[in-house]
């Protein structure tokens, strides 16, 4: 088997988010194709350049060689790799293990290993950019079963983006919401709060001691 073609699917997510999910294609000459993703958060098209580039590495080439194609893509260029170079070969990975699968006719897992759990526990993110929308977002996903809920930090966005992004203001509200939070869905919820790499690693840990209590 060797592989063909490298294709992208950019995938539009809401409005303003254009390019919020890679899929990358990986084509092959016995009709099979590998499936990846190889997102970057609304910045993929950098990645989609990167792609080009393994293209013309990789077409011609055997795809099974998942581990050696990993380490030319990391390790065959001059510069250290950054999150662009790493999405794209994220995304290759992905579909050249999703090709062994198909080519064998078994399911990735067996490949690694064979599964290691009858079922996964789950998470909801919450909506709402206020506290008191958390808390009923919260009550009513509590209610439904759900024992962990996730949340963003409040203040985060407005109508412009980050035009006037204020960590503080934002490390104060999340506090006060987090509080909130736990006061009315109780001990039995676990609270996931995603930071998005928002706060600097002061901030960061700052905010990670106030919530503590």
């Amino acid at each position: 088997m060797k592989i063909t073609g490298i294709e992208t699917l950019p995938v539009r997510v809401g409005a303003g988010y254009d390019f919020a999910v890679l899929l990358v294609l990986v084509r092959t000459d016995e009709g099979l194709t590998g499936i990846g993703e190889a997102s970057l958060a609304g910045r993929s098209r950098g990645v989609i350049g990167i792609l080009d580039h393994f293209a013309d590495l990789l077409v011609g080439q055997d795809p099974g060689r998942i581990e050696h194609w990993w380490g030319e893509l990391t390790r065959g260029t001059f510069w250290s790799n950054g999150q662009v170079i790493m999405s794209a070969v994220a995304g290759i990975d992905i579909a050249l293990w999703d090709l062994k699968g198909k080519m064998l006719g078994v399911p990735v897992y067996d490949l690694l290993g064979g599964p290691t759990r009858e079922k996964v526990r789950v998470y909801r993110h919450l909506a709402g950019d206020s506290t008191e929308a958390l808390v009923e977002d919260g009550l009513r996903w509590r209610d439904q079963g759900f024992s962990a809920l996730r949340f963003g930090p409040l203040a985060a966005f407005d109508e412009q983006g980050l035009s006037r992004w204020d960590p503080q203001r934002s490390i104060v509200e999340t506090i006060a919401a987090t509080e909130a939070l736990r006061l009315a869905l109780g001990d039995g919820v676990d609270l996931l709060l995603d930071a998005h790499t928002m706060f600097s690693p002061a901030e960061a840990a700052y905010l990670g001691h106030a919530l503590e209590p």
